[in-house]
């Protein structure tokens, strides 16, 4: 267990990402993490063709 954790704290630049979409202005916040991400943009997306202020 101690060589994963040790591989895990050199790589935490790597590991850690995060991505803002669309928050300037947004009323409505969406948070997704790993393979919803992309789905989750594309709500966002579809929600301001509506005028809904989400990010």
């Amino acid at each position: 267990m101690t060589r994963i954790t040790n591989k895990i704290r050199r790589n935490l630049d790597d590991i850690i990402r995060t991505e803002s979409y669309h928050l300037d202005d947004a009323e409505i916040v969406v948070v997704s993490y790993g393979v919803s991400a992309r789905t989750s943009m594309a709500a966002v997306d579809m929600a301001r063709e509506q005028g809904i202020k989400a990010g």
